[in-house]
């Protein structure tokens, strides 16, 4: 099938009750989600260990996209 990759997330809920008694006074639950995300076929693991993170913009780039799009934000 090839590699892929997963993202993952826990979520947890908490089931309040009405009329909260000894016997029943809620139920918390928490589970994790997950997407499995196919990578280009002939992927390697040598290529996971190569690659790098992308670099976030700096702020006066930010900046600049920011006054840029001003008169088009209300």
């Amino acid at each position: 099938m090839g590699l892929c990759v997963m993202a993952y997330d826990n979520l947890d809920f908490d089931f309040k009750t009405k009329e909260p008694s000894d016997q029943n006074q809620g139920t918390f639950l928490s589970i994790t989600t997950a997407t499995f995300i196919p990578l280009t076929y002939g992927a390697t693991l040598n290529d996971l260990r190569d690659s790098r993170p992308p670099t976030l913009p700096d702020q006066p780039y930010l900046f600049d996209r920011i006054q840029e799009q001003q008169d088009n934000v209300l």
